[in-house]
């Protein structure tokens, strides 16, 4: 190796790690400070209403992954092989935005037609939330990732979650104070998509441009298969929200969005993981890098796991207190989920992906959603639908997503 190829090394890895550093502040802040909120939250406007929150945060998920689409795997790829080529990042940011408000306004269309339709209680409070819908349009995490600069949107976010947080103890005295709960995270979502708008044209000259139909049609057929893959956790996730909410209450879906948040927050660093590599691995194809922190991610996740099983109690109690103990044992067994999709991650955009195997990838999510469907109509006709049942359905598709991946990765020696 020459000096000179020793030192692009070198600017890479100081590269991928200080986007890793941003990254993880990234997720820990999207995370940890609406957790810092959540025991002020729960005691203030109970279980019941609070679940009317996430009940709502559940149907606007299906609206958001809509919009998503697929792009924010995509389009990454595509800004990541374009950097050199300013005029190619404005049509792909162009394109990417355009397609999302369609995707917005349709489905925010077609969801309250059919909210009306069901004559649901909380319309309102859905339609409070629609400012997150507003920032998956307008703020590119993807682009920052593409373009390896992502110090900006974690400095935007901090001052936007710092801000929410704020005014959660500002605003929220009472039970009835709840509907104000989705306003503020709407505000924080456009202020934070605002910013971004202003730092892409002062910064890196990225605005809008004219874009041929033809290219946002060729975008929005690049990313169907991504759409697959991201559709199936918000179904697995969030249809087990609604499903507990209308067998039961909406005490019980509080209790098992606590045990979701506590998950989110441990599968965090093998997400960032995953997702910082992504656009460099899809830039080199070095699949040396992938192979070697495969069991690394595997034995921590396992590790992570094991401390939170022996901690459930204390956390449980911490953050929601003693009317939330049921979430425990849920809690114990819902935490297995984080080295699995630890794997599911790895062997997904950074392997199948890059080496050209979108079908195999999106075929790991489509088989998985099936067996999920399986399950939850199993659970249906037997009248088996429980906290332990939707953890069960939660766990079981993410296992068989991360064995396919494996599967198909070992059948074509793809980390050779």
């Amino acid at each position: 190796m020459t000096f000179k190829d020793g030192l692009k090394l070198s600017q890479a890895t100081s590269k991928l790690l200080a986007n890793f550093t941003y990254l993880s502040l990234l997720e820990v802040i999207g995370l940890l400070l609406p957790l810092i909120s959540y025991p002020y939250l729960i005691r203030t406007v109970g279980a019941n209403y609070y679940g009317i929150v996430v009940f709502a945060q559940a149907i606007i998920a299906y609206i958001i992954i809509v919009v998503n689409f697929g792009f924010n795997v995509s389009a990454t790829r595509r800004v990541s092989e374009s950097r050199d080529n300013l005029l190619k990042i404005k049509q792909i940011y162009s394109s990417v935005v355009y397609s999302k408000l369609m995707l917005f306004l349709i489905s925010a269309v077609v969801a309250l037609l059919f909210l009306k339709l069901i004559d649901y209680d909380h319309i309102d409070v859905v339609c409070f939330f629609f400012g997150l819908c507003v920032q998956e349009v307008l703020f590119p995490t993807w682009l920052y990732q593409g373009l390896e600069e992502m110090k900006f949107i974690t400095i935007i976010t901090f001052i936007s979650k710092c801000s929410y947080l704020l005014l959660i103890f500002i605003f929220i005295h009472k039970a009835e104070d709840f509907v104000i709960i989705p306003i503020l995270y709407s505000f924080g979502g456009i202020l934070t998509s605002l910013v971004s708008i202003y730092i892409l044209k002062k910064r890196f000259n990225i605005h809008f441009v004219k874009v041929e139909f033809s290219q946002l049609k060729s975008d929005f057929i690049e990313s169907i298969p991504f759409f697959s893959s991201r559709i199936s956790s918000v179904v697995m996730e969030r249809t087990n929200v609604i499903a507990i909410g209308a067998y039961f209450s909406y005490e019980m879906v509080a209790i098992y969005d606590l045990c979701t948040k506590i998950v989110s927050i441990v599968k965090t660093p093998f997400s960032l993981v995953a997702q910082v590599i992504y656009p460099n691995v899809a830039r080199s194809k070095d699949m040396i890098m992938v192979r070697k922190i495969v069991k690394p991610v595997f034995y921590s996740g396992v590790f992570f796991s094991l401390i939170i099983v022996f901690l459930s109690k204390t956390i449980v109690h911490m953050l929601g207190g003693i009317q939330m103990y049921e979430a425990v044992s849920i809690l114990r067994l819902m935490i297995w989920y984080v080295p699995i999709v630890g794997l599911s991650y790895l062997f997904g955009a950074s392997v199948l992906v890059v080496n050209g195997y979108s079908k195999e990838y999106n075929l790991s999510v489509i088989y998985s959603v099936l067996f999920y469907l399986l399950l939850m109509s199993l659970f249906s006709l037997t009248k088996k639908i429980n906290l332990y049942t939707m953890t069960f359905t939660f766990l079981l598709p993410e296992m068989f997503v991360a064995f396919y991946r494996i599967y198909v990765t070992q059948k074509y020696r793809l980390l050779k």
